[in-house]
């Protein structure tokens, strides 16, 4: 995994070592984009792992530090990096997730598993409409989202999430008991794929698809 990282993060033009379960990454950056470059590199690392070891896409910690003119040397730095960490499962259980499913027992399912993988902040949407109202207050990190529901379906709701441009960038997972199809869905969403489990999915592979994504 850290070797697939370095050769990533080289081609972006950054510097990296890795020794043991540690991975540095220097970058000249100015400080108003470095919050935007740790959230580059942390989704680079998520997309390593949710390829070659699933089980560990939220199972890292990340911390960022700024060298200035004090900064005594390089173990000042990395001491500065390790101090300010975050553990990805703490990043990812702060989220805030909607469901959307017109079967209240889907939807009360998913809630308690969410609850089990640390989530406080859940909301839940019966339709597209329902989610739509919701949206005119909020902006959630992911929608687990169904595609035959009564009204506006899912392709429906896709659509109009990605023609919206505050609602555009917002993670999406499919859950349906029927077969998705790609060809519409590509049409709703030509620019970004979208995740698409089978419905029930189990507790395990649900939970990995939703670290990865957030």
């Amino acid at each position: 995994v850290w070797t697939t990282l370095a050769e990533r993060t080289k081609a972006l033009g950054h510097e990296a070592a890795f020794a043991g379960n540690e991975f540095a990454i220097t970058a000249p950056v100015v400080a108003a984009a470095a919050a935007a470059l740790q959230a580059q590199l942390r989704r680079l690392l998520k997309d390593i792992l949710f390829r070659k070891a699933p089980a560990a896409v939220a199972g890292f910690a990340s911390g960022m530090a700024t060298w200035t003119a004090e900064t005594a040397g390089a173990m000042e730095f990395l001491d500065a990096a390790r101090r300010a960490q975050t553990r990805e499962s703490d990043r990812i259980a702060a989220g805030h997730v909607v469901i959307v499913d017109d079967e209240i027992r889907v939807r009360d399912v998913l809630r308690n598993e969410l609850k089990q993988m640390g989530f406080t902040h859940i909301d839940e949407a019966a339709c597209g409409e329902s989610l739509f109202r919701l949206l005119q207050d909020q902006t959630p990190d992911l929608i687990l989202l169904d595609i035959c529901m009564p009204g506006m379906n899912g392709y429906e709701v896709i659509g109009r999430l990605k023609g919206h441009i505050p609602t555009a960038e917002i993670p999406i997972l499919i859950l349906s008991g029927y077969d998705v199809e790609s060809t519409e869905l590509r049409k709703k969403s030509p620019a970004t794929a979208i995740q698409v489990l089978a419905k029930p999915a189990d507790f395990d592979t649900l939970k990995k698809h939703v670290a990865y994504l957030l």
